[in-house]
């Protein structure tokens, strides 16, 4: 199989099934696959949970660890989901890799359930040390939570997904406190509700610690977060101070990522929920004096309509663009959201016009609106010929079943 057919069959599969949840499918591939589980750092949440776990991935790197990391979505290239000591996974392995599993006819698993297997047996093949691993939806009934984690964590809990997870705080917190496993210890962020994950994690016989150090940004937060969780791991082994700062300095691309692109000071983020945008534009108000030029984009289930109250407030200008994603909410319903809305036609556009102002440029939202703003911003990176993602709708039964 060459990457691009199998682009298209991951495609193919994310359309025709969305997502299907329940673990019983995955349990039986990883028996068919002769897959041995390494030891892994489990991490959910509903923001921050893809910045802590490359920090953590960072730092045990960094402390002469061969270690794994799992992230989604990615953002132009499928193979940037899959890492071990810092460098993606080889288009050819990852098609190696694809057709062993979509090879077990009796199963048809999904896209995030292949992609989640393809990391699995990589990093068993590798004979990483640690794996460290990103829940994609939730985290009880999603395709990672069959890993053997040394340590768990849940960096936070905020409104996203709703019509998946639940509708309140409480239902979102359980179903992420899912991953919680017998006697493994596990960390929680501050906004996690303890009276929800508490029990559970006494019931497991789960050390519960909770990550108290004081912050003032999303990054901060994020830093103290994996800082807790680092400082668990060196109960079971060796990491030099040093490694964990490097660790702590780490961050993925897209997350608060500052660029000087023709004279103008850009900043790109995927914050795509309100807790996420509410956090970045408090970031943007305390580096910036003038209100930014604004690009955003982002998938149909958001609630943009509470999103939007904050752009307007602190926006000198609004741009809306469409992600390549048949989850992307359309231009046309987002400017409907904006007073003053324009469509994005091209970059030069809200380029100049925050160089005529003397402004920044804050472009945010879905992961899927980053390749194509990336490339227009002139930056060199790889790129998938075919956009491939997750379709978050659920196929048969609904989430309380724990159907597969």
């Amino acid at each position: 199989m060459l990457y691009p057919e199998l682009l298209s069959k991951l495609f193919s599969l994310s359309k025709g099934r969305g997502i299907s949840l329940g673990l019983e499918r995955m349990q039986a591939l990883v028996q068919l696959l002769n897959i041995s589980q390494v030891p892994v750092v489990h991490i959910a949440g509903t923001n921050g949970k893809g910045s802590v776990s490359t920090k953590i991935a960072s730092a045990l790197m960094c402390a002469g660890y061969k270690t794994g990391l799992y992230t989604s979505p990615h953002i132009s290239s499928f193979c940037e989901r899959f890492q071990i000591d810092g460098k993606t996974i080889s288009k050819e392995r990852i098609c190696t890799y694809a057709e062993r599993i979509l090879s077990c006819k009796e199963f048809e698993p999904t896209f995030f359930e292949v992609a989640t297997l393809i990391m699995f047996l990589w990093a068993m093949d590798e004979k990483v040390d640690f794996l460290v691993l990103e829940t994609g939806l939730g985290g009880r009934l999603d395709a990672t939570n069959i890993c053997s984690p040394v340590l768990t964590c849940i960096t936070s809990i905020d409104y996203d997904h709703q019509t998946i997870l639940g509708t309140t705080l409480e239902e979102i917190a359980y179903e992420k406190a899912g991953i919680i496993k017998p006697y493994c210890p596990v960390v929680i962020g501050q906004s996690v509700p303890r009276s929800i994950v508490e029990p559970i994690a006494n019931k497991c016989h789960a050390p519960l610690v909770v990550s108290e150090e004081k912050f003032h940004t999303f990054e901060e937060e994020n830093q103290a977060i994996a800082r807790t969780c680092l400082k668990l791991l060196q109960l079971i082994i060796a990491i030099p101070e040093a490694a964990i700062e490097h660790g702590l300095k780490t961050v993925p691309p897209c997350r608060y990522q500052r660029l000087n692109v023709e004279g103008v000071e850009v900043v790109l983020d995927v914050a795509h929920n309100l807790h996420g945008v509410r956090a970045l534009f408090q970031r943007v108000k305390q580096d910036f004096s003038a209100k930014p030029v604004v690009i955003f984009g982002c998938s149909q289930d958001k609630d943009v309509e509470a999103m939007s109250q904050i752009v307007e407030r602190y926006a000198d200008s609004i741009f809306v663009t469409e992600a390549k994603t048949p989850r992307a909410a359309t231009k046309e319903s987002l400017k409907s959201y904006f007073k003053n809305g324009q469509f994005l036609n091209t970059i030069q556009e809200p380029l100049h016009l925050a160089r005529k102002r003397c402004v920044p440029l804050l472009i945010f939202g879905s992961f899927y609106i980053m390749a194509d703003i990336r490339e227009a911003l002139g930056l060199k990176f790889d790129r998938d010929p075919k956009e491939v993602g997750e379709l978050w709708t659920i196929s048969g039964a609904g989430l309380s079943s724990g159907s597969t």
